[in-house]
């Protein structure tokens, strides 16, 4: 019977809570914390370098996971295998990551895939045949020749061509390679003028022209040779920023930092660069070796300074800054006063947002705590830095502010799809009686990685690559469900046979009609419906077409095998409608899995609509109005892999009777549609589909009908009886109080519990007779199939004979017991009553207040006796006993033991023969009925205790139900052993725990749970030792 009931619970679940027997395994991520990666651009080629190495390169840009969430990422082929790591930024398009090999590799197919960490994959496939013969630009050709100064942030860049068919194309980066500023197309042009934006007023550079062997799939290249030009104009040096900081660094030691900015002259030509400390020792700091560059600012100099300890800092006093060039034009010197006082560190580390963020806003927000001591008056000054993610190169440094929070401005264009670090930058207030900011003193947070999410998908259900242009979807639903907020959705034109399914807090355009080369919007584009559920689509060019039931019905299969729950709902819905009552099989295939995901959906309709005045429409809806977060929400593993649930409730909370009208009002009216599909399904029925956890084909007929329609039925009769009766709360204030008990809970809602609407438990009733008979009969219907079960959705393969006539025995008794008496064997003895348990159900259906059963509760602890042991007349006999036994107090305490604490009884008998049951439970579960004798009670915090009277047997049972007694060790008195000769248990926990002398060792004796030990001869009574 094991079996049949475990597969029954199992289903119960997955009809409301998950969807069509998918136990309870995560398998699609469609609203993962972050995108499934997409290969933005990949290449293998040769390249041979202006030093005379030649080299194999694999080069590529991704979107969607951050380096942080990239598990792997590899380039696989004839010559092996070669692992990418994130590698320079591009100003124009950000991250990219690569594997420079020191030798050619073998001509042949290489695969390049990147994993993340949900176990999404990307793959890529790229040609690679080497050629050594392409030629190299002549670098005496290239103009701005080496070392000039250009004077414009917007250069031209020329050459001469070379011989042959080839193609060219320009990089130009910093004069210390931390990034590459800008990278032309691949054409045939020979002149390119750098764009506006890009590059940094005075500030040096480095260019090389790279000659291809084509535009459209380059795999080699040669390098010219690299020549350097400076974007400002050659004159006198000028000095036109620089000072003295001390930095505290997160492992201890100081960092003092020696920087200055000097224009009209580019590195090459800087005879000293220089800051001289003050007297006696004047100590010379040289500037020139070390630059820093930001996209946003000219590059400047610096010295970084360790003393010895490291922690000291470079003497108080002045600083002289003097720069000079080859030609001997001196800067005017300046200089800057500087003394030691350190900022203190952040008052907490409460940033926001946490580490590996992601955003699909192209403005994110920050914001941090303030230093410890800043009264935020605005003599502390902070700063928000973005870096490039090696941090190689900075991308922004907002004002100067007192401000604990920055919005990035739109103006400044992180390119999507790639990572970023950002860190928070404090300079210390001047000194006593002055004003403004202390800019000697500095301190810094340590980085944290975010990621902004790609903003441009492209659907092409007839060309997998989207013309070249990635990321690439050939299905609308796809590319809505992976695209962030703020995306553009740009869907070639045609017949799409999608019900598309708009689900999420994301704002998106969705521009239809595209042609194939995405240039013009020429026609439409057209699908058979939209639902919009939650956020906001711009739609252009997009045409509804109603479809044939049968591409629904096809359709929904397929989003079913994908796990796409919601979707599969809304075309099965489509389909059903369409057939209305007709008799054919897809008909009923259609009806079968409406029904499965109509009650699934439930469940699955998890995810925040953004309106919290709209209702309890929704499971979504409930979670929001709980003040769950909106991420994490994933049905398949929800609070698995994040943790969504708020540590306070809000005062928006739903009530107890909110919930209630939820199930009634809109839970039930989907089940109750659910069993009326399935009663249309007629007994030809029969379908093979793949689930989706393991992709695997099964089998579904009519024993599935009618397993799930039982199951259906089960839990309407459930959500009647949770109507009938008055479970309203304020359910925030009660959790969010850590004072309150179950006392005063019960004190401040006097109607929970009490029978309201009892006309529904005669309707449940009804619900649960039909529902066995189904369960009946869907055993004999499987039972009785003779192809082969091994694929069937629902088999009995597993389970015996036995096992199956138990579970209709069982079917047979709880019918029989919602309309009277009936008798539940205890310790597999039918011939054998005195331990039997007798129920009648038909009691609480004819309506039973259950407020009215409860004893007194002080605190969380039950007071007094049951004021009703039978509970209304439901519980007849409890093994073997009257129900009065509950309110047994042999403690003497006025309180039902069965709510003491720790409580235990020990009995004394001399035959157990009688008993035939297995492990002793009849006399476990009734001693005096089987001639034991009562020989105290105890409580295992109170120790040790003896319980006198010589006997064969001895029995200790337990008597709490919500603190069970732990037992340590036996001891035979009169013979002075310990346990065991011979046991019988029931126990939480190993007859070892309780065997030989007192340990610290111990079982837990829960109610009901027992003990029968074998005595040795002249034994005189047990003592029992017990814990607290």
């Amino acid at each position: 019977m094991g079996s049949i009931c475990g597969r029954a619970l199992k289903s119960l679940g997955l009809l409301l809570f998950l969807a069509l027997v998918l136990f309870s395994t995560s398998l699609h991520q469609a609203n993962a914390a972050y995108p499934a990666p997409k290969f933005q651009d990949a290449l293998v080629f040769s390249s041979h370098n202006a030093d005379g190495t030649t080299t194999t390169n694999f080069f590529a840009r991704i979107s969607g996971p951050s380096p942080e969430d990239v598990v792997s990422f590899s380039a696989s082929g004839p010559s092996g295998t070669f692992n990418l790591d994130p590698s320079l930024s591009f100003r124009q398009y950000g991250l990219y990551y690569g594997r420079a090999h020191g030798s050619i590799v073998t001509d042949g197919t290489y695969t390049l895939q990147v994993t993340d960490s949900l176990g999404r994959s990307a793959t890529v496939v790229r040609n690679f045949t080497y050629n050594g013969t392409v030629p190299q630009v002549n670098s005496t050709t290239m103009s701005p020749g080496d070392g000039a100064y250009v004077g414009t942030t917007t250069p031209t860049l020329s050459f001469d061509p070379v011989a042959g068919a080839v193609y060219y194309q320009v990089m130009i980066l910093d004069y210390d390679s931390k990034a590459i500023w800008y990278i032309s197309p691949i054409t045939t042009a020979t002149s390119f003028a750098v764009p506006s934006g890009l590059l940094q007023p005075d500030t040096a550079y480095v260019w090389e022209v790279r000659v291809w062997d084509s535009d459209s799939d380059p795999q080699n290249r040669h390098i010219s040779d690299r020549l350097h030009f400076y974007t400002g104009t050659e004159n006198t040096p000028v000095l036109n920023t620089g000072g003295i900081l001390a930095l505290p660094l997160l492992n201890g030691d100081l960092l003092n930092f020696l920087y200055s900015r000097g224009i009209n002259v580019a590195p090459w030509d800087i005879k000293y660069f220089k800051v001289t400390g003050p007297p006696p020792d004047s100590h010379v700091y040289d500037l020139t070796t070390i630059r820093y560059y930001g996209f946003q600012f000219s590059a400047f100099n610096a010295k970084i300074k360790y003393l010895d300890p490291p922690t000291q800092s470079i003497p108080d006093g002045t600083y002289t800054i003097e720069i000079e060039d080859n030609a001997g034009r001196a800067a005017t010197p300046f200089t800057r006063e500087y003394a030691y006082n350190p900022v203190p560190d952040f008052s907490a580390d409460s940033r926001v947002p946490a580490d590996n963020a992601y955003f699909n806003t192209g403005t994110p927000s920050f914001s941090w705590a303030r230093v410890t001591g800043d009264p935020g008056d605005g003599s502390y000054r902070y700063s928000l830095r973005i870096t490039d993610y090696i941090t190689g190169i900075r991308w922004y440094d907002s004002p100067w502010s007192a401000d604990t929070s920055f919005t990035l401005p739109k103006d400044l264009n992180l390119p999507r799809g790639s990572s970023y670090k950002w860190r928070v930058n404090v300079f210390g207030p001047g000194p006593t009686g002055s004003s403004g900011t202390d800019w000697n003193n500095y301190r810094n947070s340590d980085y944290r990685t975010f990621t902004i999410n790609e903003h441009i998908f492209y659907v092409n259900k007839d060309d997998e690559t989207c013309g070249g242009n990635s990321p690439c979807f050939s299905s609308i639903q796809e590319a809505v469900r992976e695209a962030g907020s703020g995306v553009t959705i740009k869907v070639v034109e045609g017949n799409y046979h999608e019900f598309l399914l708009f689900n999420g807090l994301k704002d998106l355009i969705l521009e239809c009609g595209w042609d194939p080369a995405y240039t013009t919007k020429s026609s439409s584009t057209k699908i058979y419906s939209m639902t919009i559920k939650s956020g906001t689509l711009s739609v252009e060019n997009l045409v509804i077409r109603t479809p044939h039931p049968d591409d629904a019905l096809a359709q929904g299969l397929v989003a079913l095998s994908n796990g796409e729950i919601l979707k599969a709902k809304k075309l099965f819905e489509s389909a059903s409608l369409a057939y209305g009552s007709q008799v054919f099989h897809n008909a009923d295939v259609a009806r079968f899995f409406y029904a499965l995901t109509r009650a699934a959906a439930l469940w699955f309709d998890m995810y925040s609509d953004g309106n919290p005045d709209n209702g309890l429409n929704t499971l979504g809806d409930i979670l929001d109005a709980f003040g769950f977060s909106s991420s994490g929400r994933d049905p398949w593993d929800f609070g698995g892999s994040s943790d969504p649930c708020p540590e306070t409730l809000p005062s928006t909370s739903p009530t107890g009777g909110d919930l209630q009208a939820f199930l009634y009002n809109v839970v039930r009216p989907e089940i109750e549609g659910a069993i009326n599909s399935l009663d249309m399904v007629a007994q030809s029925f029969s379908i093979d589909w793949t689930e989706p956890l393991g992709s695997t084909s099964v089998e579904s007929d009519y024993g599935d009908v009618l397993f799930f329609r039982a199951i259906a039925k089960g839990l309407l009769a459930l959500i009647l009886v949770q109507h009938a009766y008055d479970l309203d709360a304020d359910i925030d204030t009660e959790a969010n109080d850590p004072a309150n008990t179950i006392e005063s809970f019960l004190g401040d809602n006097p109607g929970f519990l009490t029978l309201t609407n009892a006309s529904c438990l005669s309707t449940a009733k009804a619900y649960l007779h039909g529902g066995l008979d189904d369960a009946n009969d869907a055993i004999d219907w499987i039972q009785a199939e003779t192809d082969d079960q091994s694929n069937d959705l629902i088999n009995l393969m597993d389970t015996t004979p036995e096992e199956i006539a138990e579970a209709k025995e069982l079917i047979a008794y709880a019918k029989a017991g919602l309309d009277g008496q009936y008798t539940l064997d205890g310790g597999d003895t039918p011939s054998d009553p005195r331990d039997d348990t007798i129920i009648d159900m038909s009691k609480f259906f004819a309506g039973i207040d259950l407020r009215s059963l409860l004893p007194s509760f002080v605190g969380d602890n039950a007071s007094g006796l049951l004021p009703y042991p039978g509970l209304g007349g439901i519980l007849v006999k409890l093994e073997g006993k009257d129900p009065s036994d509950l309110n047994k107090d042999l403690d003497g305490d006025g309180t039902a033991d069965i709510f003491g604490d720790r409580i235990y009884y020990v009995y004394g008998g001399e035959d157990i023969s009688g008993d035939l049951s297995p492990h002793k439970s009849n006399t476990g579960a009734n001693p005096e009925g089987y001639g034991f004798t009562f020989l105290g009670v105890g409580k295992s915090p109170d120790g040790a205790r003896d319980f006198g009277g010589a006997y064969s047997y001895y029995l200790t049972k337990g008597r709490s139900l919500f603190k069970p007694a732990h037992i340590d060790a036996f001891e035979f008195l009169g013979v002075g052993s310990y346990c065991c000769l011979s046991a019988w248990d029931h126990i939480d926990g190993w007859w070892q725990d309780y065997s030989g002398q007192p340990d610290d060792w111990y079982v837990g004796l829960g109610y009901e749970h027992y003990i029968l030990l074998s005595a040795p001869p002249e034994t005189t009574g047990i003592k029992v030792y017990g814990l607290p």
